[in-house]
């Protein structure tokens, strides 16, 4: 990919929400994580990727914790960080309105997913600018089960089932405008792939991977620092041949 040629890409980081789930008065992006935030692992790795031009950040509400932190690591992309809302679209929507003017494409990530790799988000970007807009996902491995009220009313086809992760990269007329109708008609999703879905726009699926996890829980911390430890011990094995900073 020749990125002399490449249209602006931004990416919006959700970095709010609570340490309810972790059983911890640390939110869960500003957890420890070998030595750094949660929070900023996620950025990094954007922060690196050549592929990105620039950064919004969304914090949670009027708290300038992240704000403060983020500010000790001398990130070079950050365009501004602002004040999200009491739910995940309206924050993604607080991050839409600051992106910059030369943006044409926006990638929205979880900043509780820390093992993002600069691979994956190339592999999102390419997708999203060949075919409009992508996601990453991983396909459903168990058996899925509908349920109501503590019975089974249906076993969907496993084979047509993905977990979707992010980073999820979108033209960003595209999903400006999937939030603009989803406040008009009141929809909410839990992710933004969905809200482009409703508009009727093909939304293209790349592989993920099963150590982009998001750290909601005590058990997911402890495998991110498992996936992060091996990766810093293989990047300082001689001959590894693998390169880049833990």
């Amino acid at each position: 990919m020749r990125l002399d040629a490449l249209p602006h890409v931004s990416v919006i980081i959700l970095a709010g929400g609570s340490g309810r789930r972790m059983r911890s008065a640390t939110p869960k992006q500003l957890l420890d994580l070998l030595g750094l935030p949660v929070v900023i692992w996620a950025i990094r790795a954007f922060d690196d990727s050549p592929l990105i031009q620039s950064i919004v950040v969304v914090r949670p509400g009027d708290d300038l914790a992240v704000e403060q932190v983020i500010g000790q690591y001398g990130f070079r992309k950050i365009h501004s960080i602002v004040a999200g809302g009491p739910e995940r679209q309206a924050s993604v929507l607080a991050g839409l309105k600051a992106l910059p003017e030369s943006c044409d494409y926006v990638a929205v990530h979880d900043g509780v997913r820390p093992a993002v790799t600069a691979e994956l988000i190339e592999r999102v970007v390419e997708a999203a600018l060949q075919h409009g807009n992508a996601i990453a996902a991983t396909p459903v491995r168990d058996t899925v089960k509908s349920v109501r009220d503590g019975r089974i009313v249906g076993t969907p086809d496993r084979a047509t089932l993905w977990q979707a992760q992010t980073p999820q990269v979108f033209a960003r007329h595209v999903l400006a405008r999937a939030h603009e109708l989803a406040s008009q008609r009141g929809l909410l999703a839990t992710d933004d792939a969905a809200l482009v879905e409703q508009m009727g726009i093909t939304v293209a699926v790349v592989c993920g991977s099963e150590e982009n996890i998001k750290v909601t829980s005590p058990l997911d911390l402890v495998l991110a620092r498992e996936i992060l430890s091996s990766r810093i011990i293989a990047a300082q094995t001689p001959g590894a041949g693998i390169g880049g900073k833990p």
